[in-house]
């Protein structure tokens, strides 16, 4: 919590107060907010508040002034002169002029906040007792290690970060350990209030700075594949919830909403099961097809010409099956995009099209960020950038993935926005660091020279 010239800032509860007066920021606003209150009276630049702010997002400079223009309204309303402690320096950034305190939660909180209070003591578990001990994030440092042993040097963590670390496995394992960590953290963050990057190591940086951490390891018991899921707390190295599954023919379909349910009561937060359902009908209900598309969805995100090629086949497969499997659909079109990216000609213009066309004729009332990343590829490949930027926004508000960051620093490089092109691109390796995420970076649209953007 902080006091900015005499206005409480309580970054948990979203708040600013003034003489019994309170007012609920919007999110970006909030993080806004507690980024400059963590830099006071310093000035800083537009890329260095979007890269720390927006670090999740792909946005435009307008963007910024929105939340900036946010930030003074809802100061304005403590009185005209709060809006005035946010400073524009011309084509510098902005400034938070003002005194700044950090303050101990207990001392501050008073009889006259009484919802602060009790939010902050009925909070006090998991994710949202996480964010109410990270009053003080801009100094909370901690040690991450891992249950298996893993440790790294102190780092300051990140209150608004979850990351989901793919689970680990014996190779014939391989395809389940992906496609279920990347459907269950796409089922978290269409949430909407938990917000998680899904990566492929637990050593990255992002793991590193995360509130929270979830992962966990599959293993063969008595010849059947059983997942040991745990969701891990970097702020007081603990792991705070741990369950076996069982990953057999039989229950296999049913394992993500039933791991969803968990998650949902270790972190004490109603998850909106509406949504839940319609995401359910994305997915095959029978454990064969669903095999199938966790086969192809690991092929996928190998990247080389072969697993591609056989990506794309298991896909037509799914689909023979089920047309109307949207995620399958948009998957295929960005293998058989990725693939003619690495090795030209492979997938003709007209089966482009087809593949395209297949995709369009799903009528689905959620799309999947997937959707909106096929689409942003095409049409980046129609030479429409304004429209791929659209459609990539689309599917950032959902979830970020190593595909979405390349796709951003794309866009950015061909607006000669180098620096957040690079950004983009660090951070996609960030997620997924090796070689087939560089050649991707190298190929997909356009040839980018890796050495000039310092990737990796």
């Amino acid at each position: 919590m902080y006091m900015i010239n005499g206005i409480c800032f309580n970054s948990a509860e979203q708040t600013i107060s003034f003489n019994e007066k309170s007012i609920l920021l919007n999110p970006k606003a909030n993080q806004l907010l507690l980024f400059m209150a963590q830099n006071p009276n310093k000035t800083l630049s537009r890329e260095e508040i979007l890269t720390s702010v927006w670090s999740r997002d792909f946005v435009s400079d307008h963007s910024l002034t929105q939340a900036v223009s946010d930030l003074r309204k809802a100061l304005a309303e403590l009185g005209s002169e709060h809006k005035k402690v946010i400073v524009t320096r011309p084509k510098a950034g902005y400034v938070l002029e003002a005194d700044v305190e950090l303050c101990d939660v207990t001392s501050t909180v008073s009889n006259d906040l009484p919802t602060a209070k009790t939010h902050i003591l009925k909070q006090s578990k998991i994710m949202l007792g996480l964010l109410v001990m990270t009053l003080i994030s801009a100094i909370s440092i901690a040690v991450w290690s891992l249950p298996k042993g893993l440790s790294t040097p102190n780092v300051t963590i990140d209150p608004y970060n979850m990351v989901f670390v793919t689970f680990e496995s014996e190779p014939k394992y391989q395809h389940f350990a992906f496609s279920l960590s990347d459907l269950i953290n796409y089922r978290v963050n269409q949430q909407g209030r938990y917000r998680s990057s899904l990566l492929y190591e637990q050593s990255s940086e992002l793991s590193e700075r995360a509130a929270l951490v979830m992962s966990g390891f599959i293993e063969e018991q008595d010849n059947l594949p059983v997942l040991t899921f745990y969701i891990y707390d970097n702020l007081s190295n603990n792991k705070v919830f741990e369950k076996q599954y069982s990953l057999d023919d039989n229950v296999i379909s049913t394992v993500p909403k039933i791991i969803l349910s968990d998650i949902e009561a270790a972190l004490e937060a109603p998850f909106d099961h509406e949504i839940i359902s319609k995401l359910d009908r994305q997915y095959p209900k029978d454990a064969a097809t669903f095999n199938l598309i966790h086969k192809a969805h690991y092929a996928s995100n190998i990247i080389t010409v072969r697993s591609l090629y056989s990506a794309i086949k298991l896909y037509d497969q799914v689909l023979a099956i089920d047309p109307t499997l949207e995620i399958a659909a948009a998957e295929r079109f960005i293998s058989a995009s990725i693939l003619n990216s690495i090795q030209p000609n492979t997938i003709s213009t007209t089966e482009m099209e087809l593949l395209f066309n297949s995709l369009m004729d799903i009528d689905d009332e959620l799309h999947a960020p997937i959707y909106y990343e096929a689409l942003a590829i095409h049409s980046f490949s129609l030479d429409d950038p304004k429209q791929a930027k659209e459609h990539l926004s689309r599917a950032l508000s959902v979830r970020e993935s190593w595909t979405s960051n390349i796709l951003a620093g794309k866009i950015s490089q061909a607006e000669g926005k180098d620096y957040q092109a690079a950004t983009s691109y660090k951070r996609a390796y960030s997620m997924k660091p090796d070689e087939s995420t560089l050649r991707v970076v190298n190929t997909l649209l356009f040839t980018t020279n890796l050495t000039e953007f310092g990737v990796p």
